[in-house]
């Protein structure tokens, strides 16, 4: 909760939480107030080091995404094809896994120009693969 003001201010920040914490919410929650509903552009990219956090992410972000973001999880053992149909129409926050993440940007299905937040989820596991 501390890092809410924080982020709807665009600090940088790096945090630490256990399990359970409220984590999500707590980066989700402002960066959904703070996208551009009337862009198509992507502006948030949220890198997770699994599919099933991913897939937690993105049900969290559905939950809460009352201006109709578009919002797409993008992670290995899913159909690509359907990835890319949702990108073509315009996606705002992208929910990846690093290894689907290189595959789109080698595919220049993804374009990151617009960027202007970045969340590295679990981040001590990420270093670590």
């Amino acid at each position: 909760v501390q890092t809410i003001p924080l982020i709807m201010n665009n600090n940088d920040i790096i945090a630490k939480s256990k399990t359970g914490s409220g984590k999500t919410l707590a980066f989700l929650l402002p960066i959904l107030q703070r996208v551009n509903n009337n862009s198509k552009n992507t502006e948030v990219l949220i890198l997770s080091p699994t599919r099933e956090l991913a897939i937690q992410i993105t049900e969290e972000a559905n939950k809460f995404n009352i201006s109709n973001l578009g919002i797409l999880a993008a992670y290995g053992g899913k159909d690509v094809g359907s990835q890319l149909k949702k990108l073509d129409k315009g996606i705002n926050i992208i929910i990846a896994t690093p290894g689907r993440l290189l595959d789109h940007l080698e595919r220049k299905s993804i374009n990151l120009s617009k960027l202007n937040t970045v969340v590295i989820d679990e981040a001590d596991q990420m270093l670590s693969m």
